[in-house]
């Protein structure tokens, strides 16, 4: 009842749940209501009865929700699937009509324009403000601005580039802002080389493939270069050990010279060109510790003799198994083999 006194105002109305006024039920300005659903209409200058507000929540089921103008402004989809919604045909509402699709489900909301023309996708958890910015035509052209719920931090399904606090990002997938996020799959280097902390990745012409068996480590303390054939493989031994050569690199000296950790599997060259007598001294261990097994050869091909010298630690002679220097006269070749860890075993030709 009206209060005693005053003369109650009654809109147009129905009580009838989904019931809408037609064009012809309203005058311009004029308003109804529908009291059972809670929504009132207004017809617009061109004669169109459009809704006022209200919100309604369709089950995503894989199928197309076909909206018009008397659709509530709000739309939201819950579910554990995908759905397709269709706008009204824009030259039905008043330009700044806005529309609100809220994706409450697990799968992706798509939008169209009456044309069936993608307007925009909703990914799940997100939420997308449309709003009418041309309606000369069913199509019209949207507005749109999405919203990601606040504490969500995760951005589903981006696909091209994404801008966020002025940065923008690339490629497709979830953005996951922690401090040591997890890379599924990632394609790296697209451009010719890729750096990661430091470490430049050359990117191949068609594709290449390294391997390292799980929980083991390849390390490098140096600039490596590895080539040769394809289908070949490499046994190292064993143990550790250190790579040797497929011939005897070559030190030539035609001074004093004392062996330095380089020296290992080398042959320190005394040349004819020299016409003096020299003295090649093999480091103490105590100064460079070679490994056991380490063979240093010495060649003589001058006329002047080569002394063949330790510093502190034992040279032994093979033949008789006395120490100390050996001369190396010219034509001489000599190989010293380190036995122990203050121990050399001296063999050779031309040695005295």
């Amino acid at each position: 009842m009206s209060t005693s006194g005053y003369t109650p105002i009654y809109l147009y109305n129905s009580g009838t749940s989904t019931n809408t006024p037609s064009s012809g039920n309203l005058g311009n300005g004029e308003l109804a209501i529908n009291y059972a659903d809670g929504r009132i209409f207004y017809k617009n200058s061109s004669g169109v009865v459009n809704l006022i507000g209200g919100s309604t929540v369709t089950t995503a089921a894989a199928t197309t929700t076909t909206l018009t103008a008397l659709s509530t402004r709000i739309q939201k989809i819950s579910g554990s699937t995908t759905q397709t919604v269709q706008l009204p045909a824009a030259n039905t509402l008043p330009a700044g009509q806005v529309f609100i699709i809220d994706n409450d489900a697990t799968g992706n909301v798509t939008v169209n324009d009456n044309s069936s023309t993608l307007v925009t996708t909703v990914y799940p958890g997100n939420m997308v403000y449309l709003w009418v910015e041309d309606n000369s035509t069913a199509a019209g052209s949207w507005g749109k601005y999405a919203f990601i719920p606040a504490g969500t931090y995760v951005a589903s399904g981006v696909t091209g580039a994404l801008t966020a606090l002025g940065n923008t990002t690339t490629g497709s997938g979830s953005i996951v802002l922690a401090t040591s996020p997890t890379l599924t799959t990632p394609t790296l280097g697209v451009a010719s080389a890729t750096t990661i902390n430091k470490v430049t990745l050359t990117a191949p012409a068609t594709g290449s493939t390294l391997t390292i068996a799980d929980g083991k480590t390849l390390t490098a303390n140096n600039s490596l270069t590895f080539s040769g054939t394809d289908s070949t493989t490499m046994t190292l031994p064993p143990v550790s050990a250190s790579l040797g050569y497929l011939g005897i690199p070559q030190n030539s000296q035609s001074t004093a010279y004392t062996t330095v950790l380089g020296d290992a599997g080398y042959c320190i060259f005394h040349p004819s060109s020299d016409a003096n007598a020299r003295t090649f001294t093999i480091a103490a261990n105590a100064s460079v510790a070679y490994p056991l097994g380490t063979v240093i050869q010495f060649i003589n091909m001058s006329a002047s003799n080569v002394t063949i010298a330790i510093n502190s630690d034992t040279l032994t002679w093979a033949q008789g198994g006395s120490t100390g220097s050996r001369t190396l006269a010219q034509y001489g070749v000599a190989n010293c083999i380190k036995i122990a860890t203050t121990q050399w075993l001296l063999t050779g030709t031309n040695v005295t």
